[in-house]
Parts: structure tokens; C-alpha cells; sequence
């Protein structure tokens, strides 16, 4: 499970999962031409979430330098652990 979460009235961003991932994440790069979120692992490897973020969630991204990740228990949303991802704004024009 991955899950971003966004609350406009607390000014918070948190990316949900329910396990560590397998490799160690090294940052996060989001892709302005396209707003994929691409994840950059040790070893080079790079994963694309998949699909373009919603409009509404790319200005919460574009304000920060690190986002906040919670391993959390599915059926509680309880947070087990957190850590905090260095991330990269790759611009429209880049």
C-alpha cells in the first residue's frame, strides 16, 4: 500500500505505506512535466508511483525539501514508524 496524505488546514504532507520497501530510498524526484512521483533507491533504481499525482497535490510537494513517510498498520492506520525523504523538483522545463 501506498498512500499520500494532504491536509490543507494542518499544512501536512505524509506518504503512507504499510511495510519498509526492500531497498533503501534515497529521495523522491517529481516530475513537473508530467507530475509522476518517482522514487530513487540505492543502486540507481528509479519506480514511478505509476500515475500523475492529482492537481491538488503537486503545490504540497513543490513547497518542500523532504517529505514525510509513516509505515503504518493497515487495519489501524496506526503509525508503527516514520522517517523523512530528501525530495527533488524536476521543472517543467527541465
Amino acid at each position: 500500500m501506498i498512500d499520500i496524505y494532504a491536509s490543507p488546514e494542518m499544512h501536512g504532507l505524509a506518504i503512507l505505506i504499510d511495510k519498509p520497501f526492500q531497498k533503501k530510498l534515497l529521495r523522491l524526484d517529481l516530475d513537473l512535466r508530467d507530475a509522476h512521483l518517482i522514487f530513487v533507491f540505492e543502486g540507481g533504481e528509479h519506480k514511478d508511483l505509476g500515475e500523475a499525482l492529482k492537481s491538488d497535490l503537486v503545490p504540497f510537494f513543490q513547497e518542500r525539501q523532504q517529505v514525510k513517510f509513516n509505515i503504518v498498520n493497515v487495519d489501524t492506520l496506526a503509525v508503527i514508524e516514520s522517517f523523512m525523504i530528501p525530495l527533488s523538483v524536476i521543472p517543467k522545463d527541465g
